[in-house]
């Protein structure tokens, strides 16, 4: 709810009161009684120490679940405590794969993880070129790494090895060194599993050099920022990223209303993530009323088994490790330097 990302913060704030005020509204019945609900906002300012405090205030306030956290390391460090706790708990925003791979019974999401999401963008790429000769470089962090060896498992699932795999500081910007290598490879297409500062610099230096390699990447790197840095390069059919962003045409009118009435609550909002933070509410919601409970330990079970759950942001299936494999990955190309979608893939 505070510092710099704090506009996200408050968007799914604003998502998760609409939720709670919809069900108080529809007198829904728990276990033959009329149930209240009450959101209890808290605010972990994006921080990991911040996030286990706040973390430990709601267990003490024996909240029936929690729609949350924003960011990625604040939500595993949180999910720690809820799940000793054997409290419940549903990102409506983090990716990062730890967060449900560490075996939490209590843990959900429903974006897609990062690796899931370079995974299915390498399997729709390589799908478009098949003959095609493929180069992997990373940028030797974390985020970078898991990228890349996702998609160089996608690369062997189909019987391919990269003709190049390396990595490059995460600092670095000038590539001429990799230009030359993916020039003499004759490499068609390259995934880098890096940030837009790398990307733009990466597309320009092949422009530059005449190549006519295909750049590919994960989400983070298809930003105004790397078109920014690519100069003149000619973006269009040259930087694919897969993102878990945009939403399914099916869902778009329904998506369409809950914006405008998050709007008349709050003129000015820009949604992002409120449309899920809503739909985190009202899983927990469905799954109490299910369990005729809003124990945490009875509605758990019920909660862990959704399955085609229509929600505002799109469908929801929670698979054995609470991830959404319901959850779509938006594919994006540049058409005439404008950021366009060029598919949505599972």
């Amino acid at each position: 709810m505070t510092g710099p990302q704090a506009a996200y913060g408050i968007d799914l704030q604003h998502g998760a009161q609409l939720a709670v005020d919809d069900l108080n509204s529809a007198n829904v019945l728990i276990g033959g009684r009329q149930a209240t609900f009450v959101l209890v906002p808290e605010d972990d300012g994006a921080n990991e120490r911040q996030a286990e405090l706040v973390a430990k205030r709601l267990v003490e306030k024996k909240v029936a679940g929690v729609v949350g956290h924003l960011n990625a390391m604040a939500s595993i460090s949180a999910f720690l405590i809820y799940a000793r706790a054997g409290i419940p708990a549903i990102t409506p925003s983090a990716t990062h794969p730890m967060l449900t791979g560490m075996g939490l019974k209590t843990a959900f999401r429903l974006q897609p993880n990062n690796e899931r999401v370079a995974f299915a963008t390498a399997q729709y790429v390589i799908s478009l070129n098949p003959g095609a000769k493929y180069a992997v470089i990373d940028d030797g962090q974390a985020y970078g790494e898991n990228a890349a060896r996702m998609f160089e498992a996608a690369l062997i699932e189909s019987g391919r090895l990269a003709v190049i795999r390396s990595s490059v500081p995460s600092d670095s910007v000038d590539f001429h060194q990799e230009v030359e290598r993916l020039k003499q490879s004759q490499a068609n297409v390259l995934f880098f599993g890096a940030l837009d500062d790398q990307v733009g610099p990466m597309v320009k230096q092949l422009w530059q050099t005449g190549l006519d390699t295909i750049v590919v990447s994960a989400d983070g790197a298809c930003t105004s920022h790397a078109v920014s840095l690519a100069g003149n390069a000619v973006l269009d059919g040259k930087l694919i990223c897969g993102e878990p962003a945009d939403f399914p045409p099916q869902i778009r009118e329904g998506l369409a209303k809950f914006k405008h009435r998050l709007r008349e609550r709050h003129p000015g909002a820009l949604p992002v993530y409120s449309s899920s933070a809503y739909d985190a509410v009202k899983l927990m919601a469905a799954a109490m009323v299910k369990a005729g409970s809003s124990e945490p330990a009875k509605y758990l079970p019920f909660l862990a088994s959704t399955a085609a759950y229509k929600g505002v942001a799109g469908d929801v299936t929670f698979d054995r490790h609470g991830d959404n494999a319901d959850a779509t990955i938006s594919i994006f190309h540049y058409s005439e330097r404008k950021k366009t979608v060029l598919a949505q893939v599972h």
